[in-house]
């Protein structure tokens, strides 16, 4: 786990670790820290977030698990469901399997897109990078006016994510390495998709009707806003994302 992560964030996940063991609760994480949890403590920091997006099995156990936090872990509720604030200020949102239709993606997120990370002697399940991206790619594409964050979100980790520790790094040993890591994000997100149809279909939309206006193209611009990378860099990117996600 990313040792540069928020010091209250931290504490927060072991706490609750401990209790989800405890309980015999499963349970993953998804958002902003699942992002913030990949990345390697050497590169800059990502955006920060004081939230912790929590996936769990169903809602009796949601139920049992607030009841809990609630009594005696000093969280408390606020006006929105299944949001919990703890003592140090840190929001809890859980969400319950039975809420998952409601939630596009995490579906097929929950069945081939999670893995497993060891922190300070307890596993974690978590999120894995793909997923990350397919959630921020599905915001983009229901809200674009509000959502320009994840955009920003999805340039970092194109820029930071270490494929070069990958094993199948030597099958993209004809592309230019700039680009690697989107075709191989677009690859591993066709494979969480699965046999979605309309997911897939949905991305693939975004994604074409981004390339095809480079001019135009709204995520372009934001990916290389406060760099010096020209808006054709982050159309070269979409596209070989597009070709990864195209793949077979």
């Amino acid at each position: 786990m990313n040792k540069n992560l928020d010091d209250k964030i931290r504490k927060a996940f072991v706490h609750l670790q401990n209790i989800l063991d405890e309980m015999e609760i499963e349970a993953y994480i998804i958002g902003g820290q699942a992002r913030n949890i990949w990345f390697i403590e050497q590169k800059p920091e990502p955006r920060i977030t004081k939230d912790i997006d929590l996936i769990i099995n169903n809602i009796t156990t949601l139920d049992s698990l607030k009841q809990r936090l609630i009594q005696k872990e000093e969280y408390t509720e606020s006006n929105i469901e299944d949001k919990l604030l703890s003592s140090e200020g840190i929001e809890l949102d859980l969400i319950t399997t039975e809420k998952l239709p409601k939630f596009v993606g995490l579906k097929e997120i929950s069945e081939r897109g999670i893995e497993l990370i060891e922190f300070e002697h307890k596993t974690y399940k978590v999120a894995n990078i793909p997923s990350i991206v397919l959630l921020k790619l599905i915001a983009f594409s229901q809200r674009p006016e509000n959502r320009q964050k994840d955009i920003e979100d999805i340039a970092y980790i194109l820029r930071y994510f270490d494929i070069y520790q990958n094993e199948v790094y030597p099958l993209f040993l004809d592309l230019d390495p700039a680009y690697i890591s989107a075709r191989f994000i677009g690859m591993k997100i066709k494979e969480i998709i699965g046999e979605s149809a309309s997911l897939s279909a949905t991305i693939t939309a975004l994604l074409q009707a981004q390339i095809a206006n480079p001019k135009e193209s709204t995520m372009a611009q934001i990916m290389v806003k406060g760099t010096d990378k020209p808006e054709s860099f982050a159309i070269t990117q979409l596209t070989e994302f597009l070709k990864g996600l195209e793949s077979e």
